[in-house]
């Protein structure tokens, strides 16, 4: 009886390790996957601030030339 009560308990919680490790893998995917959308914001980011650089170097340039 307790050697049945002990397989069954085995059993349990082998199924249990199995789905907390599959949770585990789909928290770490996902993790994943945020740390990609970040990268690429992060990318866009830094094309906006060069986009933004590149405007107020032609704008200096510009009034130096207009105030010859």
């Amino acid at each position: 009886m307790i050697r049945l009560q002990i397989c069954k308990f085995k059993k349990i919680q082998t199924e249990m390790l199995g789905d907390i490790q599959i949770l585990l893998n789909e928290v770490y995917q996902q993790n994943q996957d945020i740390r990609d959308r970040l990268d690429d914001v992060e990318d866009q980011l830094d094309d906006f601030e060069e986009t933004l650089d590149n405007i107020e170097e032609n704008t200096d340039d510009e009034d130096v030339e207009n105030s010859k």
